[in-house]
């Protein structure tokens, strides 16, 4: 995140809605801003992002909360910031058979 002196942060912190308190948590491996975020299976994953002005990430984090953990999983093709992210469901009868093939855009269509 970003911090009030302009510097880029890893610190992580969570907000209790019901007590409105604020607990820090493990900090991300590398310091992010303007990363892209998706929460997938109860974990949070954060892609790309600066570091600084000229510093951007290509890096891709995962927070577990059952063991207040970051760890980095992977890495894009480019390194990026102001990114876009969703979780998205993949219907079966779309999916490729083979788990280790990848579905591309044309296999998608809209089934309303």
């Amino acid at each position: 995140g970003w911090h009030a002196s302009t510097e880029n942060t890893n610190k992580v912190e969570h907000l209790n809605p019901h007590t409105k308190e604020w607990t820090l948590r493990a900090p991300m491996n590398e310091r992010r801003y303007r990363p892209g975020v998706a929460v997938v299976d109860g974990k949070i994953y954060v892609c790309g992002g600066e570091e600084g002005w000229d510093r951007y990430h290509d890096t891709i984090e995962c927070y577990d909360v059952a063991t207040d953990s970051w760890t980095i999983i992977g890495e894009m093709p480019t390194r990026r910031s102001w990114l876009s992210c969703v979780s998205m469901t993949i219907h079966r009868d779309v999916a490729p058979k083979d788990r280790r093939e990848r579905a591309t855009a044309n296999d998608l269509e809209m089934k309303l």
